[in-house]
């Protein structure tokens, strides 16, 4: 992964946890030190465990694009389509 791929992930994460931060609290009253604790926890192992999923399915996947070579540009365009068709 490149350094600006990195950036740019975690700039999009970063911006993630900002409306999410912005939306329990606006939901919350006055949350407590416990509630507060425990919604960061939460975030943060989901924030945490997010990237390696999609790094580990990446990785398990790549030997199977590589036959199709350069066709798997339009995965997106048909998963799109195929998911918004009807």
């Amino acid at each position: 992964m490149t350094f600006s791929a990195l950036l740019i992930l975690a700039f999009g994460m970063s911006m993630d946890a900002f409306a999410v931060a912005i939306g329990k609290g606006a939901a919350l009253q006055r949350p407590q030190l416990r509630e507060a604790l425990r919604t960061g926890l939460i975030f943060g192992v989901i924030e945490t465990l997010t990237p390696l999923v999609g790094w580990s399915l990446g990785q398990f996947r790549y030997p199977l694009r590589c036959p199709l070579g350069s066709l798997d540009r339009f995965y997106p365009a048909l998963l799109f389509r195929r998911t918004y068709a009807d």
